[in-house]
């Protein structure tokens, strides 16, 4: 029998962008920027040895708009341009395309940097002090210095929990303006694409209205029109009070209200899939019923999906025992026969989305869902906790050959081998697919 030929080395055009295969290095922050965020010689050697062995589409992650004291990759200023602009040309000459994912921090970046900058400074006149001979003004720049920098972490830390809630119109309209430079520096740079990251800053009702809302994301839209560049997903909200399987009507209601809400945004920004959850932690013999609301929330999600041209999906969740602990059972979505089951309730329009650390034998799950496996995230593991680790690392038990025969054989799956793995260097990827591949086709001799 001839192996399929694999589809992972031809050309896609996904919107504006023709890439060359469908091998991509998604987001990750590596740590090689210069100290100011910019690309450095490591960072650029790092990307362009990725694009020289053959990746197509090469994702920057985590790029700050704003300057910030986090180790991270910055794009923040015009001096930075020059950097990003050798990183794009590196990379386009193997070929590849490459895309920033800008993520502004979610805290006040200008409130906490004042308070550092102050600790800063009083820390410095503090040795200067003590250079002159004065102890009891050294002792006491120190406390000022030590004091303003203890204020400076209870801030951060209050606002990595509560900013999204507290911040100004003001303020998001700042974060705005600052992506839309960022992304606009990004274009004169010749980088190909942008991912937004913006983690709750759209979700939250209690920081301003609908309206203004949506103001804020269709001048982010133009913004990114005008810079060429398209947003491609959407991974939808979930949690214990955004579940769209809850027994409690009134969290159903509020959670589909919600994922409307965001759906209403998404139109705007226009991606083509969205990924749903299909529940969180479940009470003690609630199974059937939160199934039945599942189901009754995704059959009334789909017609605001399809409004906006996006593809639904849902994920298979890790659940290898039933029980959790004494107040919770595991997620919907355990096991081959809740997930089929799952599926034979919802409209055929909505697809699955296979996990391959989340279940033990991933493949009997491929093989019984067929054609309705949309797409897959690939990482080894024991099907009982988040390992995501690399295939053939020694540290996972899936059974890769078997996997790859239930995709390519029974679902047919000519889509992404996207992994979702914990730390990998693209030419591991790389190698690690190639050896994957060549033990299923060896497997075909």
């Amino acid at each position: 029998m001839t192996a399929p030929a694999s589809k992972l080395l031809q050309p896609i055009t996904v919107g504006p962008l023709e890439l060359k295969n469908r091998i991509m290095f998604p987001p990750l922050t590596t740590g090689y920027e210069e100290r100011d965020g910019s690309i450095g010689e490591r960072s650029l050697a790092f990307y362009e040895r990725l694009a020289r062995g053959g990746v197509s589409y090469i994702v920057i992650g985590d790029v700050a708009p704003v300057m910030t004291a986090s180790p991270t990759p910055k794009l923040a200023t015009d001096a930075q341009i020059p950097t990003f602009k050798a990183l794009a040309d590196a990379v386009h000459k193997h070929g590849a395309k490459v895309a920033l994912q800008l993520f502004h921090p979610e805290y006040d970046v200008p409130g906490v940097g004042r308070m550092v900058m102050g600790s800063m400074a009083a820390a410095k006149a503090a040795q200067e002090a003590k250079a002159a001979g004065d102890e009891e003004t050294f002792a006491a720049k120190m406390a000022e210095s030590n004091e303003i920098r203890k204020q400076a972490y209870a801030k951060l830390h209050h606002d990595m929990q509560h900013f999204v809630n507290e911040a100004t119109v003001e303020q998001l309209t700042q974060i705005k303006e600052a992506i839309a430079a960022s992304a606009a520096r990004a274009q004169q740079a010749g980088i190909d694409a942008i991912e937004i990251s913006a983690s709750t800053l759209f979700l939250n009702k209690e920081m301003t209205d609908d309206r203004q809302i949506e103001a804020r994301c269709r001048q982010l839209k133009r913004d990114l029109k005008r810079a060429g560049i398209e947003i491609w997903s959407v991974h939808m909200p979930f949690g214990r009070e955004i579940d769209l399987s809850q027994t409690d009507e009134a969290v159903r209601q509020r959670s589909v209200e919600l994922h409307r809400r965001v759906l209403r945004f998404c139109k705007i920004l226009s991606p083509r899939i969205v990924l749903f959850h299909p529940s969180w932690y479940l009470g003690h013999g609630e199974r059937d019923a939160r199934i039945a609301q599942l189901v009754r929330s995704v059959g009334e999600l789909l017609p605001d999906a399809k409004k906006i041209g996006a593809r639904v999906v849902i994920e298979n969740m890790l659940g290898y025992e039933l029980v959790k602990d004494g107040n919770y059972e595991r997620p919907l979505g355990r096991t081959v026969e809740e997930v089929l089951h799952i599926m034979s309730l919802v409209p055929r329009e909505v697809d699955a989305a296979v996990d391959t650390n989340h279940i033990d034998n991933p493949e009997l799950l491929i093989s019984a869902l067929g054609r309705r496996v949309r797409t897959i995230h690939v990482s080894d593991g024991d099907g009982r906790s988040e390992c995501h680790e690399l295939p053939g690392q020694g540290r996972g038990d899936n059974d890769w050959t078997a996997i790859l025969k239930a995709l390519y054989e029974d679902a047919h799956y000519r889509g992404v081998f996207m992994y979702e793995v914990k730390k990998a260097e693209f030419p591991q990827l790389k190698a690690c697919y190639d050896r994957l591949y060549e033990q299923y086709v060896q497997s075909k001799q």
